[in-house]
């Protein structure tokens, strides 16, 4: 048999047990004593966030997170720099990504900057580390710097990201499928230059219209299955630059 916990009586316990007393008290100064030693005692401190947001019916929901020892809640880590096209076309939609995590492992929401002075709506929620894709189409030529921020699920916001620069202006199409820029008809350094660009990080073509081999809008497997075709089993031509 095992006991444990053990005290006679009478016990006073003192700080929620941090001290116990078990003995009838000599003086009022040893329960003075003890009750400071609990007051001198180190304490972590606690962290309290509180969150209302209107639900349905007229009520509100409340959520609240209590920490001990640590915050209650951190700032979302920031965004990279997005992930899309650095030129683009007037009118044309464009496919954007980002994403960052969050150390408490909220969700996140993500608003984006388009550098024309418009901005998106808090998209989400996303979980953390979750891709946040969108799209977007500007009406001018212009150069903008495109950004990303990102905000958790009790309101606190990251900074925005790095910016990608994006190019908006006439089509810099001279011959299509002219994927490295030379100047020449498409050859093999174009469907190298290709390969390397869609499988293994490397370069982003110069001229992405060029690179859009079907003239289809955007850069993807048919691009390099239409350049195949035509350079190896007398497929069409790619369609001349507008």
């Amino acid at each position: 048999m095992y006991s444990y916990n053990f005290a006679v009586y009478p016990s006073t316990f003192f700080g929620g047990g941090y001290r116990v007393y078990t003995d009838a008290p000599d003086s009022a100064q040893e329960f003075a004593d003890l009750i400071v030693d609990c007051g001198l005692r180190p304490v972590p401190s606690m962290g309290l966030i509180t969150t209302m947001s209107p639900a349905q019916d007229d009520t509100y929901e409340i959520r609240v997170r209590i920490t001990n020892g640590m915050p209650a809640n951190v700032v979302p880590n920031d965004p990279a720099a997005p992930i899309g096209v650095s030129r683009g076309l007037v009118d044309v939609s464009y496919d954007f990504a980002a994403t960052t995590t969050d150390n408490d492992n909220d969700q996140l929401q993500y608003q984006w900057d388009w550098g024309d002075g418009s901005f998106s709506a808090w998209l989400g929620p996303f979980g953390s580390g979750e891709n946040c894709l969108t799209s977007h189409t500007w009406s001018v030529y212009d150069t903008c710097d495109v950004k990303v921020r990102a905000k958790d699920s009790w309101g606190m916001m990251s900074q925005w990201s790095p910016a990608l620069t994006v190019i908006i202006g006439p089509s810099c199409c001279q011959v299509r499928a002219d994927v490295d820029d030379s100047g020449s008809d498409p050859d093999i350094s174009d469907l190298v230059f290709l390969v390397d660009f869609m499988f293994s990080g490397g370069p982003e073509p110069p001229c992405t219209d060029q690179a859009d081999v079907d003239g289809l809008g955007g850069i993807d497997i048919s691009d390099l299955v239409y350049l195949v075709d035509y350079m190896f089993s007398g497929g069409p031509p790619p369609p001349a630059c507008l």
